[in-house]
């Protein structure tokens, strides 16, 4: 064979087994890309960083570009991140970070790739936080085995350590830390212009650099020993008087922008049922800092005194709970004595009952079977319910593809698709079968619990079933255990199995189903066989 750039070696590994291997990445959820020798895209990629790429859609790029390498999308829509160390120095770096047993690929230039669980607010790219080491989460990606490097050599999975072999584990704590400090900190060290902090712009540049230190959410005294600093070697300098109204100007501007993490804590708190931590609330907002933690503290005070939150113990700090003194009277007199008499796929209705003004998740990993389960719920009770189905993803081609695959005439089905991909509590029909597939969360995690609120508050006599993403290793969807609150019940998918995580109204009082869990297998694109049936692990 040749010896261009995108020449793979035979006797290495063939273009079918490259191609295999692509498929095998996008059934199992991740998002694949096309790459040369080079490690650069050979598409337009960025809409990959959002979604994952159909089997179809892999298969036309390999037949387009015979001898690409694989390339796998870091960050939320992979469901993970890459620790990248560049050759001996970056594997000798990490000795003392990554621990035994971490997914790893080896890579042609004597590096390695560690595989971990995104974060909970998964942050973007870096270059060399560690000597030798780069970080991809959100907007990267790394090229995958069976690739061949521009030496010839291959990309390989630690034996018994791949994706497809082991759970993801989170980032080491100490090795995020210092991946967040040197995010804050490089803001400081970028390069300057020649005629920058010169007379007759030296005022601006310092309130900038100050501004810009403060939207990092560097802590203040940092932001003014940096502006001291650089004042200091101003041409002609600046007095240091001068230099800290400067950054106190910054700081007000700072202060200004705190409206936004107020509302931002304020949703947090809306969408909470119960008690929450400090920690919990900065995790979910990203707060990592000193300077931001004492603005959510005096917050937090406000609220206190504004009646809306109360110490949840007194003897124990930081921990929180809602005021609900907006109330509602219940007229159980006059209520509803039926069920919800939904049919499920893995016959679920004999262990689950719902009933009126109830929630259900079906939170699954990307390709696990979602939008199939949730269109044999449309199936199976279209003839006795009105239901209405919010899709965010697919268009009249795509539903069309979809229902074409049931052994029933299109003409048959009775529903009402739409297409919608936010603020659902806006069209919700309150007596009807509401599908939600399904409920996009890119960032701000923390409002899940919020947005199930909203579309509760909406119902009457009907339910809304909302499909959430999982990322993979993960034990609940995008929004954590706030995700779980609301629901009466949660089931959670992945690619071959189906669990109950929780079901407050059980069919049968002498069976709990919470815990109970089938493997499945999924043919024709939407039928469901349960291969073992229902079992528990204890």
């Amino acid at each position: 064979m040749s010896g261009s750039v995108d020449t793979l070696q035979d006797k290495l590994v063939t273009r079918e087994e490259v191609l295999e291997s692509a498929l095998k990445y996008c059934k199992a959820g991740y998002s694949v890309i096309p790459c040369g020798r080079d490690k650069k895209p050979k598409i337009q990629w960025e809409e990959h960083i959002k979604r994952c790429a159909t089997e179809e859609e892999v298969t036309e790029w390999w037949r387009l570009y015979p001898y690409a390498n694989i390339g796998l999308v870091t960050g939320a829509v992979s469901g993970f991140c890459v620790v990248d160390a560049d050759g001996s120095v970056g594997v000798e770096t990490l000795r003392a970070y990554i621990p035994s047993g971490t997914i790893k690929v080896f890579t042609p230039n004597h590096g390695e790739h560690y595989f971990f669980q995104c974060p909970d607010s998964v942050i973007g790219n870096a270059t060399r936080f560690l000597p030798g080491v780069d970080f991809r989460g959100n907007g990267g990606y790394v090229v995958a085995p069976p690739s061949i490097g521009s030496n010839g050599k291959k990309y390989e999975w630690q034996l018994g350590a791949s994706i497809f072999e082991k759970d993801l584990e989170p980032v080491p704590s100490d090795l995020l830390d210092t991946l967040n400090v040197t995010r804050i900190k490089s803001v400081s060290t970028r390069t300057v212009t020649s005629d920058m902090f010169c007379d007759g712009r030296r005022d601006t540049d310092l309130f900038t650099t100050a501004n810009t230190l403060f939207k990092s959410g560097m802590p203040y005294n940092e932001v003014e020993q940096i502006i001291l600093r650089l004042s200091s070697t101003c041409n002609p300098p600046f007095e240091e008087k001068e230099a800290i109204a400067k950054v106190e100007s910054a700081m007000k501007r700072a202060v200004v922008r705190e409206r936004n993490l107020l509302q931002e804590v304020n949703d947090f708190i809306a969408g909470t049922v119960g008690v929450f931590s400090n920690q919990e609330l900065y995790g979910f907002l990203n707060v990592t800092n000193k300077s931001e933690k004492f603005k959510v503290s005096r917050i937090l005070k406000d609220f206190v005194d504004k009646k809306f939150i109360e110490r949840a113990s007194q003897s124990r700090n930081g921990s929180w709970r809602r005021i609900l003194n907006d109330e509602e009277q219940i007229d159980f007199v006059h209520a509803s004595s039926n069920l919800v008499d939904l049919k499920w796929p893995f016959f679920i209705e004999e262990y689950v009952q719902l009933m009126p003004k109830n929630l259900a998740v079906i939170a699954g990993t990307p390709n696990s079977g979602k939008t199939a389960f949730l269109l044999n719920m449309v199936y199976e009770n279209m003839s006795k319910f009105d239901i209405y189905y919010f899709s965010s993803e697919m268009g009249p081609t795509e539903f069309k593809s979809r229902l074409s695959k049931f052994d029933i005439p299109l003409t048959d089905w009775k529903f009402t698709a739409i297409e919608r991909a936010g603020d659902f509590q806006d069209v919700i029909r309150p007596n009807a079968i509401n599908i939600i597939d399904f409920l996009e969360i890119h960032d701000e995690f923390f409002k899940t619990g919020l947005y199930m609120k909203q579309i509760y508050d909406r119902l009457e006599n009907g339910v809304a079933i909302i499909a959430l993403q999982r990322n993979k290793g993960n034990a609940a969807g995008l929004g954590g255990f706030r995700s779980l609150e609301k629901p009466r019940l949660y089931i959670n998918m992945s690619s071959d199995q189906i669990e109950i995580v929780k079901a407050k109204n059980w069919m049968q009082p002498e069976i709990n189903p919470n815990g109970l869990r089938t493997k499945f297998t999924l043919r024709d694109g939407w039928r469901f066989n349960s291969t073992e049936g229902w079992y528990r692990v204890d």
